[in-house]
């Protein structure tokens, strides 16, 4: 069985076979009224279990594969303790429940084992709660398993944990009947179908046992559309929590994944084959066609008669369906959404529960859906920037999820139209390798978001109420996941990031630190020009109050052409260090060779690049060390050297650096604490020596290399602190925190889904067509494994005795594995 994301790279909705028929992926649910008669003693429906057994075997037989999520337990323990119905409105208590549910659990995998024993299908019981939908790696856990027994010709039957869980007793989430947690198995195994077995044929305009005239909705693209025009009022059965609205929910989910959703009557299940088998005359282009925004939204049948049968012709069939098919029988269908959201997607929009609210700017909402438009795949949604932030609710931690919510009128945290802000806030780069700025990881990346709807379709965006702000429009059109907690992102809300981040802002304190020449302490001979997004900002202030005029801030980017060559003039050197996780690799390239030829003609006297290993060379040019952040910049520095290093005019030199020893404390390596305090180190480094480097130590080698010219004339510096293997660094850590610790070396697919933000989303920012963060990251990941990568520490430790080992790092920091904020440019934020 393939998962929803294997098809989409394939390009393939479904395993097909020499003939052309379609294997499809059919999830059925059953309400405990399918299962159970609704009232005591509780017996079991045989006849319909045994029908549904038969129903499962032929679609078996054609090679479909099937899920069953089955509810029940709770009337199975009725029927178990011969229990009378309550009556006057009484409800049993939870407590209660749970133990019903406990005694009725085995009880019902026993029947559905007996049912399908007797056909010699193999069956598996497998039981949820929410926090297993919750837990990025219990969701991907419990995804490989149903991939793997469908792979194994078992039928899986799936019931929420009732013995444990009180979210679908009590209905919390809308868990309603496990119609929701129906959907969310569509989601896991990427299903074709999801069938809604209920005691009506389908959904009606309004209820047909009192309405005798009311029309049956046969098909549905819009279900915001269909809540406008039908009653979804009813409730459940007496041993059932849900209803018609509980199917709706489902319908919703189960189609933003891409599965095609039917409600139909549970008594007679052989109109699942039916369904399932005209499939096969259904196209792409009719069901697109049905799909578009101008098809109409809801589809309904000819009213009919009381006395009705499901084969009454007076019943309109799905109008994609070749019209030589004989009648089928009365279903409503809903389409799928033809741009589906991705797995990861999926599950941040409807497996999580929001825990907290993030307002934005219209600046932000903007760039958010534009990504999400752009993006394809049913939208990349975005990274959220702190300076499109303008307030947080609630209190959550880092990793959880969040409503996105945007105030309408605000731009930049100003009132007014779009003009009132020359620089709208948009998505950020991303924060998973040191090179990255390490203030904008914090600063920049707020989250990864996931659009639930878009400024052009705002009857999906509900209002949020402002206890505050009674007055101001706010709507909520998406949900994210944090990377911070509530406090962090509030503190850093509105701010702008430039040239004043980690690698920069050491290289600064280090070029301004007074010096000590024959014993005597003297001020710095340097003076610096900034160049910084946003001069405002407390950290490019904080350099002008301790360093007063020593410190000019020029606004501009990277991209700033003419800026940067006004900044140089009259400039002795020159430190640059470029984000191509923002502008991408050929920016990178073209705007690094740019500012070496501005520098050359403005007479610089001593140019420093800011360089990365060149892992294609280093490789031997195989693709698979192809690491666009990484050769990015190292193209950079091989051009440089195609120019003569001169003496009497520009010499240049470069800074060769790499992963940060502090993403060991927030972002590329930091472990997973378990509940018995085991960190676990889950990297795919294999056993290959990394170099890190302790940002802290730019603040010694930015001075040492301009004091340096001649000695460093046209050569690269290639700086550590340490090489060090991942088992190494465990034991490390061990011996100096004396926690438990372990290293995994996790498969770095499986690494991409449960650490990287939005792992199929591209790499850099302003670059939406560019390689994906999957595709760059596994090629970083094969390069340092491969033990390609060599520095001369003895040598370096030469020149700086000082230079902290791991060891030494992690007893001066107190590190003990715990998320937390070691670069000085974190905590000057953090501040205050």
């Amino acid at each position: 069985m393939s998962t929803k994301r294997e098809r989409d790279k394939s390009g393939a909705k479904g395993a097909t076979t020499p003939d052309a028929t379609p294997h499809l992926t059919v999830v059925i649910k059953l309400g405990s009224s399918s299962i159970l008669h609704p009232e005591p003693p509780y017996l079991p429906q045989l006849a319909t279990l045994s029908a549904l057994a038969e129903t499962c075997l032929a679609l078996r037989s054609l090679g479909h594969r099937v899920v069953i999520v089955s509810s029940g337990a709770i009337g199975m323990g009725l029927h178990r303790m011969e229990l009378p119905a309550l009556v006057g409105g009484k409800k049993r208590v939870i407590g209660e429940k749970q133990a019903l549910a406990a005694i009725g659990q085995g009880r019902l995998i026993a029947l559905w084992d007996q049912l399908f024993g007797t056909l010699k299908q193999p069956i598996a019981q497998i039981l949820m709660t929410r926090n297993d939908i919750a837990d990025r790696s219990r969701y991907l856990n419990a995804t490989t398993t149903l991939s793997t027994l469908l792979s194994m010709g078992v039928i899986p039957i799936i019931n929420e944990n009732d013995t444990i869980s009180v979210s679908e007793i009590l209905h919390i989430n809308k868990f309603g009947d496990n119609d929701t947690l129906s959907a969310i198995a569509a989601g896991m195994c990427g299903a074709d179908y999801l069938f809604l077995l209920t005691d009506v044929e389908g959904l009606y305009e309004d209820n047909p046992r009192k309405v005798p005239g009311a029309r049956l909705v046969t098909k549905v693209r819009d279900i915001e559309e269909v809540r406008t025009m039908v009653s979804t009022s009813t409730l459940g059965s007496s041993l059932g929590t849900g209803g018609m609205e509980t199917k709706l929910i489902a319908a919703e989910l189960a189609t933003a994944a891409g599965c095609a959703t039917v409600i139909t009557l549970g008594s007679d299940p052989s109109r699942i084959l039916s369904i399932v088998q005209a499939h096969a005359h259904t196209t792409a282009a009719t069901l697109a066609n049905f799909s578009s925004p101008s098809a109409p939204g809801v589809i309904f049948s000819s009213p009919f008669p009381s006395s009705a049968t499901p084969s009454d012709p007076l019943t309109t069939s799905p109008p994609d369906l070749s019209s030589t098919l004989p009648s089928l029988p009365l279903h409503t269908l809903f389409t799928p959404k033809p741009r589906p959201l991705t797995s990861r997607r999926f599950w941040i929009l409807h497996g999580l529960t929001p825990r907290g609210t993030v307002y934005v700017d219209e600046g932000a909402y903007l760039a958010i859906s534009r990504g999400e438009r752009d993006g394809g795949g049913g939208g990349n949604g975005g990274r959220l920037l702190a300076a499109g932030v303008l307030r947080v609710e609630g209190t959550f931690a880092a990793g959880q999820a969040v409503r996105v919510c945007v105030i309408k009128g605000r731009w930049g945290g100003r009132q007014g139209g779009k003009g009132t802000e020359t620089e709208p806030s948009r998505p950020g780069s991303p924060d998973h390798f040191a090179d990255r700025n390490m203030e904008r990881a914090l600063e920049d990346s707020v989250g990864s978001l996931d659009i639930g709807g878009s400024k052009e379709d705002e009857r999906t965006q509900h209002r949020v109420e402002s206890i505050e702000h009674e007055d101001e429009e706010i709507l909520e059109f998406g949900r994210g996941l944090t990377n911070y907690n509530s406090v962090e992102i509030d503190r850093v809300k509105g701010h702008r990031s430039g040239g004043t981040g980690a690698q920069g802002t050491k290289v600064v304190e280090g070029l301004l630190a007074p010096v000590v020449m024959d014993g005597v302490t003297k001020p710095s001979p340097y003076s610096l020009r900034i160049l910084t997004r946003d001069p405002t900002h407390r950290r490019a202030q904080a350099f002008v109050k301790q360093f007063g005029t020593r410190v000019e801030l020029i606004k501009g980017n990277v991209g700033d052409l003419q800026i940067i060559a006004e900044a140089l003039k009259g400039a002795y050197g020159a430190y640059v260090n470029t984000d191509g996780f923002t502008i991408g690799e050929a920016a990178e390239m073209r705007l690094g060779m740019h500012i070496f030829e501005l520098a050359k003609y403005a007479g610089v006297r001593h140019y420093v690049y800011s360089t990365l290993e060149y892992a294609s060379k280093q490789g031997n040019f195989d693709p698979a060390f192809a690491c666009e952040h990484l050769n990015g910049k190292a193209r950079v520095s091989e051009w440089m050297k195609t120019f003569k290093s001169d003496e009497n005019g520009l010499v240049y030199t470069s800074i060769l650096s790499g992963p940060y020893l502090q993403m060991l404390a927030g972002g590329l390596y930091i472990p997973k604490i378990l509940e018995d305090g085991t960190r676990v180190f889950a990297v795919p480094h294999g056993q290959g020596a990394v170099p890190l480097i302790n940002v802290d130590d730019f603040s010694f080698w930015a001075p040492y290399i301009f004091a340096n010219r001649s000695s460093l004339s046209g050569e690269t510096l290639s700086v550590a602190c340490d090489v060090i293997t991942w088992p190494n660094l465990v034991e490390t850590f061990k011996k100096v925190t004396g926690l438990p610790a372990i290293y995994k070396d996790m498969p770095f697919n499986e690494y991409a889904d449960l650490f990287i933000a939005d792992p199929d989303g591209p790499l850099a920012s302003e670059a939406p067509n560019g390689i994906t963060k999957r595709q760059n990251f596994e090629k970083f990941f094969h390069y340092f494994r491969s033990g390609l990568s060599v520095k001369d520490i003895a040598g370096l430790r030469k020149i700086y005795p000082q230079m902290l080992t791991v060891e030494e790092w992690m007893r001066a920091t107190k590190y003990d594995g715990t998320p937390s904020i070691l670069l000085k440019g974190y905590e000057d934020s953090m501040k205050a």
